[in-house]
């Protein structure tokens, strides 16, 4: 199995493009968008974006083990990112923002799209194929975070509530801190019950942004 993740990695895109809130990364191919990061510094995080290329990669592998298929561009690119499965070194394709955008797969190229449009508070909800793999229970937070409303936000004892786990702060916590689809998955919606902005894995001035985003409709001009 770990020889096929390496294969299906080999396909996966990294594609980075700019936001008000700095560098973002997306991953995917033709058939989704599974990670969707800001960038904590000027370097991508490679370890996010390992389990992002890894949990994507078996993602596809388990719909191709019942008989799906995808389609993903198969043109070579010059840089490539080594990343680890299972104690073996592979690579994901790297996109530049500058390359040629017919490279770039549809899923990707809309991803850019819907962001933009998010960012310039035009966007609510998105359209683009997106994938996501966990276990149950991290899916089932993440269903979950995905039916808190736009410029809303609830606690993370609502959340455990809200997944019938209202003894499992800590777990829904972790599982939340666990999402790969920044944005399209909000988990920058939840807060904590003293109504404090608690952790974010992007920054908390990125999350207070996307807040005030939301709350007025406009983006932050300070």
């Amino acid at each position: 199995m770990e020889d096929v993740i390496c294969l299906i990695i080999r396909l996966l895109l990294r594609w980075s493009t700019l936001s008000p809130l700095g560098m973002v990364d997306i991953v995917g191919t033709e058939r989704g968008v599974s990670s969707i990061l800001f960038r904590r510094g000027k370097e991508a995080d490679t370890e996010t974006i390992n389990e992002a290329l890894t949990e994507a990669a078996s993602e596809v592998f388990s719909e191709i083990f019942v008989g799906a298929s995808f389609n993903v561009s198969s043109k070579s690119f010059s840089a490539a990112e080594t990343v680890s499965v299972g104690g073996s070194s592979t690579s994901g394709q790297i996109l530049e923002p500058d390359d040629n955008l017919a490279s770039v797969p549809r899923a990707l190229l809309v991803c850019r799209e819907e962001l933009d449009g998010y960012f310039r508070g035009l966007r609510r909800s998105f359209t683009f194929p997106y994938v996501f793999a966990g276990t149950p229970f991290q899916q089932s937070v993440w269903r979950a975070l995905m039916e808190v409303p736009y410029g809303t936000t609830i606690s993370y004892k609502e959340l455990a509530a809200a997944v019938g786990r209202p003894d499992a702060v800590r777990a829904v916590g972790h599982a939340n801190g666990r999402n790969l689809l920044s944005i399209v998955i909000p988990c920058h919606r939840i807060i904590g019950s003293n109504g404090s902005l608690t952790g974010y894995a992007g920054g908390l001035h990125r999350k207070e942004w996307l807040l005030r985003l939301e709350r007025d409709g406009a983006p932050p001009q300070s």
